[in-house]
């Protein structure tokens, strides 16, 4: 949401080099080296570490950059992994996974939180990272 992303922050390497880092309130999205088709039994799988809570933390694959629409089916391309208040409702939402200042695995069926059926597939050109802390 471009009026959501805080300009002055950037998502980039952390500082080890071993994963993506997010400061502040932004809403990013890195280009998938190829599209992709995600499909009923696809899983995304991330690991996080949170210093301190934010509003919401949000994971997912898309293939436009607008969050307010969805890939084909009915579900949600994007889902929050942790908040500290209601969830949003474009979003999937699991359970608060995320300590702070712990490494966590989350693994995030992302295909059937899109709502494929059988045999369908969608294809996805960004994964998104959200963090609102505003």
């Amino acid at each position: 949401d471009k009026n959501q992303d805080n300009k002055n922050t950037k998502m980039g390497l952390a500082e080890d080099g071993s994963g993506m880092q997010i400061n502040g309130n932004v809403w990013k999205a890195m280009d998938l080296p190829e599209p992709y088709n995600v499909t009923t039994s696809t899983v995304l799988e991330v690991e996080l570490v949170i210093d301190e809570k934010s509003e919401c933390l949000i994971v997912g694959l898309d293939d436009d950059l607008d969050a307010s629409t969805k890939p084909s089916g009915s579900g949600h391309s994007l889902v929050t992994v942790h908040s500290s208040r209601d969830k949003p409702t474009w979003t999937g939402y699991l359970t608060d996974l995320l300590v702070e200042g712990e490494n966590r695995r989350v693994t995030i069926p992302i295909g059937l939180f899109m709502n494929l059926g059988e045999g369908e597939f969608t294809t996805v050109t960004y994964l998104i990272m959200i963090q609102d802390n505003d």
